[in-house]
């Protein structure tokens, strides 16, 4: 039995619920068809016609949880991607299907609001990953629902933020017995490896330069453990190096972390505050530390003010 539900819209076209796939060709019509019924969804779910045919059947209010649109014959694919997104609304996820390999063309259809980008020819296996990381992503709000995401941030340098979220996490795994992550966001002078005598992580870089990538195998390599049931990620990257760390990055590997591990704990430098609301947003404990000076007590002030607009 399929597991998704149709919806009727006010014109009369019906949607499935969780999953629709607008294809131009027969191959990619194939792939979704396959990926449907291995993750039982209505063989009403796969559609011809491509990003056109998604604009024509999707009306606002009325759209399917994740929607993979073929850009391959549009004639103005970034403003059928813009509609679509519209129509679709905040709440629901466009994969977006073309034929151009270039990390250039990847970045611009995020910019544009889609999840993700899948290059011709279409596999079962990209297909059926890049739809399962659409819940996987969705893992970070259910940990913040669930209490299960601290975030520790220091209000300024040297006041104890990073000693207390290594021992945070070291208690609750080896003494609350709970299996628990520790992410250290400083990439270049984080030390919570080193205060718990461990190496850094070869991956942690590259899991958040590449979250349309992460699944459990590509999240071990960045993991060290520290006993049973603490995983550690951090890095040591050079100094002369940027590393973008985005938004949608942390959400992917918070929702990859969070299926394995119950307690979450992140450890970020304040300078990432500006870029890191959906964090903030998602979080159910942010622990302010601070030491006893004019200086700390301004901070704390300043960053609790602002938070309210970052969390928006």
């Amino acid at each position: 039995m399929a597991k998704s539900s149709s919806l009727s819209t006010l014109f009369g076209n019906a949607v499935v619920e969780e999953y629709m796939g607008f294809l131009e060709d027969e191959k990619s019509l194939e792939v979704s068809r396959e990926v449907c019924k291995a993750l039982e969804y209505s063989a009403d779910a796969t559609l011809d016609g491509g990003i056109t045919g998604a604009l024509n059947r999707i009306e606002p209010g009325n759209s399917p949880k994740v929607v993979l649109a073929d850009i391959t014959k549009s004639m103005d694919p970034d403003g059928d991607i813009t509609r679509l997104i519209r129509k679709m609304g905040p709440e629901n996820t466009l994969i977006v299907l073309g034929a151009s390999n270039d990390v250039g063309e990847f970045r611009k259809m995020i910019a544009l609001g889609a999840k993700d980008y899948l290059v011709k020819p279409l596999t079962a296996e990209v297909l059926k990953d890049a739809v399962e990381n659409v819940d996987r992503q969705s893992q970070a709000l259910y940990a913040a629902q669930s209490g299960k995401l601290t975030v520790v941030v220091g209000v300024r340098g040297g006041v104890g933020a990073t000693t207390i979220a290594t021992n945070l996490a070291w208690i609750m795994a080896n003494e609350e017995k709970l299996p628990t992550a520790l992410m250290d966001m400083d990439l270049h002078f984080g030390t919570t490896t080193l205060s718990l005598d461990i190496e850094t992580g070869g991956g942690f870089r590259e899991a958040l330069e590449n979250p349309h990538r992460l699944d459990k195998l590509f999240l071990d390599s960045a993991i060290v453990k520290d006993g049973d049931r603490l995983a550690v990620l951090g890095t040591e990257e050079p100094i002369d190096e940027l590393v973008e760390v985005n938004e949608e990055s942390i959400d992917a590997l918070i929702g990859e972390i969070s299926q394995d591990y119950n307690q979450v704990v992140v450890d970020m430098p304040r300078h990432l505050l500006p870029t890191q609301g959906s964090l903030l947003a998602s979080a159910d404990t942010v622990i302010l530390v601070s030491d006893q000076s004019l200086d700390g007590m301004r901070y704390i002030i300043r960053i609790t003010q602002a938070m309210t607009t970052l969390q928006t």
